[in-house]
């Protein structure tokens, strides 16, 4: 199978999620670069721009909020879908109000996330 030349910034601070879930995206994407909080989220879309970001909402040091925030004042366009155990409307709310295009619920199931991505790319 030929991956796809996508570059995906995912930004979680759970060790186990991040490796497992970078291990299966990078079987069908051509990068899949990780960052364990938001701050190094930011550093991360800095110096890679790619072309969608994964973030965890609830996180350390800077969470998937705020991170969508600051990647939407550097790229207003760049697809961001956010990943939290929270099915509280409260929360998806906040999500769309930080410009994200998407939610998907923990236990994160790796075939609708993947799904998803490629919804959100361009052809």
């Amino acid at each position: 199978m030929n991956k796809k030349p996508i570059k995906i910034l995912f930004v979680e601070d759970e060790l186990i999620v991040s490796i497992s879930l970078s291990r299966i995206l990078s079987g069908t994407f051509a990068e899949v670069i990780t960052a364990e909080d938001g701050l190094k989220g930011l550093e991360a879309f800095r110096k890679t721009s790619p072309n969608i970001v994964l973030t965890d909402i609830r996180m350390p040091k800077m969470d998937g909020l705020e991170l969508s925030k600051r990647i939407r004042e550097l790229d207003p366009k760049v697809p961001i879908i956010g990943i939290t155990a929270s099915n509280e409307e409260e929360t998806l709310l906040a999500c769309k109000a930080v410009g994200m295009v998407d939610i998907v619920i923990k236990p994160l199931n790796a075939t609708l996330l993947i799904k998803k991505i490629l919804m959100f790319l361009p052809e």
